[in-house]
């Protein structure tokens, strides 16, 4: 049996902490209804911060590009509260999200020796990764109120734990566990209140920390994990895409919700499928 001091760390340090501020927070935000996504966002960047502030995985003063994870949904945060200000002026809204999208990757990038000739590619990518999880899953979010987005999304950062974890990165492992407890409390929340969709202020930061754990654990993989398991966790979160398309949208709610479900597990599953085998 794993020691007290691990498991108090583990399940209420780096879980029902981030968990019960970000629900708390959230049902403030939905007591006051504010702005959408300056509440989701505010809450998000609240239980992320205090996970990082209970577990201590990294410093405050970063020196590594994954130490800037906690920073994050703050980033993200003040991006949505930008849009809320115009949120009619599309230009200046994905000029925003472009600007957060570059510095996000120009500071979660390694910049080991090895990827001196190559990290502008990786850049591009990484800011391309954001962007396409915040336009896809943004609206969505806009659209489809409850606890099924937080609970897959839930899902989709504990596998992407699990792949880094089978990578010998415990302490990054640690922080996507940070990352799903929040969006625990967010799913609390969402059940609790479905009258609003509340997770669309939280879904920037969750595109800016998926990605940056994603691309830290790759580039820190101690052990024999394939790419193709970390090209799984930032797709699986796609697979809520399928809720919006023409014909689905005439389905039941259920088999709508059930083919999202699908679409989301598998892709997970199969990530950390391909990590435990390696």
């Amino acid at each position: 049996m794993p020691p007290l001091e691990f498991l108090v760390e583990v399940l209420i340090y780096g879980g029902l902490v981030p968990a019960a501020v970000t629900a708390l927070l959230l049902a403030l935000a939905v007591k006051a209804r504010p702005n959408l996504e300056a509440g989701g966002g505010a809450a998000l960047a609240g239980g992320v911060l205090a996970g990082h502030a209970l577990l201590g995985v990294a410093p405050w003063a970063p020196n590594t590009s994954w130490h800037w994870l906690p920073y994050l949904p703050l980033i993200a945060a003040a991006a949505s509260l930008g849009e809320a200000v115009a949120p009619s002026h599309r230009f200046l809204s994905w000029g925003l999200r472009i600007a957060v999208a570059a510095l996000a990757s120009w500071l979660l990038v390694p910049t080991l020796p090895e990827l001196q000739e190559t990290r502008p590619y990786w850049l591009a990518g990484s800011a391309v990764a954001v962007l396409v999880l915040w336009a896809v899953l943004q609206p969505l979010a806009r659209k489809q109120s409850g606890p099924l987005i937080p609970s897959l999304l839930l899902l989709v950062a504990m596998a992407g734990a699990v792949v880094i974890e089978q990578g010998g990165f415990g302490k990054l492992a640690q922080f996507g566990g940070v990352l799903a407890a929040a969006l625990g409390g967010c799913a609390v929340v969402c059940g609790w209140r479905r009258d609003r969709p509340w997770m669309s202020g939280v879904v920037p930061g969750v595109a800016l920390l998926l990605t940056g754990l994603v691309v830290n654990g790759y580039f820190y993989n101690f052990g024999d994990v394939p790419p193709s398991s970390y090209v799984l966790i930032l797709v699986a979160p796609l697979g809520l895409a399928v809720g919006a398309l023409p014909f689905v949208r005439r389905w039941g709610k259920v088999a709508r919700s059930l083919l999202q479900t699908v679409a989301v597990v598998v892709p997970a599953g199969l990530a950390v499928a391909f990590a435990m085998t390696s």
